[in-house]
């Protein structure tokens, strides 16, 4: 098990590992053998192995405890060929997953629209779904219960069940274009998330689409690049393409 303070270092040529909690001035860094180039997304999951994904879109999996990382096959289905990976995130068990929702499995999308759960071990597991064969994945986030949001490069937002094969688009509110979410991972919340739009508003929706309500709309026309919640203040931050970040106190999150 990593020590906590430990960290891995992503650069344009490859991942390093820093065991001591420190300044990267004080410790000597170690680097990883087998990854050479650059590496835009580090995940760890909550046994200590760590997954990477670099600009080129391969994926490369690090063990706990090991200095060697190896290249993980993308998995294939029938004509499509799965090629550029776009986004990586590690399932960490913690208080705001279910006790059924396994750890340690890795949410990925792909250019193809397609989005894929590694084993918990990096073998290869099976191909979650197809969103569309002509998106891109940009991000993922999961829900209490282990469903995948996942939003495309053009805007479109997807649901896929924890225990489904099946996604489906949920419809934005004006048919504005999706640029942040962020599930609600409570149990009195399950069906509920947020989304942040290109036009600057922020909605709180039903994950099957039929209720919506504005949370802060037109926020200086702003794209909304981010959106973060914080449970134990019951706030949510947002940060805009421009850099401002906006705190906001959720009286739902208090029900």
């Amino acid at each position: 098990m990593l020590k906590a303070g430990s960290k891995y270092i992503g650069t344009t040529d490859g991942v390093y590992f820093q065991y001591q909690e420190g300044s990267l001035q004080d410790y000597e860094l170690t680097r990883i053998n087998n990854l050479n180039e650059g590496v835009k997304y580090i995940s760890i999951d909550n046994q200590g192995s760590t997954y990477a994904m670099t600009y080129s879109g391969k994926l490369y999996y690090i063990p706990a405890n090991s200095c060697d990382a190896s290249q993980l096959n993308f998995p294939q289905d029938g004509n499509i060929n799965i090629i550029k990976a776009t986004f990586i995130l590690t399932l960490e068990k913690d208080s705001t997953l279910s006790s059924y929702v396994k750890a340690g499995s890795l949410w990925t999308g792909f250019q193809n629209g397609i989005c894929f759960k590694y084993q918990s071990n990096g073998n290869v597991g099976k191909i979650k779904n197809y969103i569309n064969k002509n998106e891109s994945i940009k991000f993922i986030d999961i829900d209490h219960e282990g469903g995948a949001y996942a939003m495309t490069y053009s805007g479109k937002l997807y649901y896929i069940p924890a225990n489904s094969w099946d996604a489906r688009e949920i419809k934005v509110p004006n048919n504005e274009k999706v640029s942040s979410v962020a599930a609600i991972k409570t149990f009195n919340h399950v069906s509920y998330f947020y989304i942040g739009t290109t036009d600057g508003n922020i909605y709180e929706m039903n994950k099957d689409g039929y209720s919506h309500k504005t949370i802060i709309g037109n926020i200086n026309k702003k794209e909304i690049k981010s959106i973060y919640i914080n449970y134990n203040k019951k706030n949510i931050y947002i940060v805009t393409n421009n850099s401002n970040v906006y705190i906001i106190n959720s009286n739902f999150l208090n029900n």
